[in-house]
């Protein structure tokens, strides 16, 4: 992440270090992907969000992020319905994202608490991942959280939090 408009970005070979050491875990615990979401800049800095990104999750609106084992990052962003892209992973806006999927998201309005969610489970569903991981979802918008898994009931989840927390903790 070489943008000047950043302060104190992560670097590209810090960010595929990061991702290196989560996908040797992902592997032990067999988990297909990770999702993950950021909002208010909770935990600090960012939290998973950014550990994973580089990009602060500032304000209300959520930034949703598909981590898969292999394969660039999939992320849903506040924005017109429908809009998506695919972008390149290197040199694209926003390093190993490859795919960027933009709804209205708007915590305080209820029928916008789906919109992430279907977005994210659509991705999964097409990806076929099975086993899941919600790294921090304490964190998540409860009608985020909620609708993924319903939307999401053949999916099994696993937990790879505190093996994550390990990794972030160097």
């Amino acid at each position: 992440m070489n943008d000047p408009r950043f302060r104190n970005p992560i670097s590209n070979a810090e960010l595929e270090r990061r991702w290196a050491k989560v996908r040797e875990l992902m592997r032990e615990a067999k988990v297909d992907a990770l999702v993950i979401q950021g909002a208010n800049n909770f935990a600090g800095l960012g939290g998973y969000f950014r550990w994973f990104t580089g990009i602060p999750p500032l304000g209300t609106y959520p930034q949703s992020l598909i981590f898969p084992a292999s394969g660039p990052m999939t992320l849903v962003q506040h924005g017109d319905f429908g809009a998506a892209g695919d972008l390149d992973p290197v040199n694209g806006p926003h390093y190993g994202v490859g795919r960027r999927l933009m709804t209205p998201m708007f915590p305080a309005v209820r029928y916008c608490a789906d919109y992430d969610a279907d977005l994210i489970a659509g991705e999964i569903e097409k990806a076929g991942y099975k086993t899941l991981a919600l790294p921090g979802e304490q964190m998540m918008y409860h009608g985020f959280a909620a609708r993924l898994k319903s939307r999401l009931a053949g999916v099994s989840y696993g937990d790879i939090t505190e093996g994550l927390d390990l990794i972030k903790a160097v």
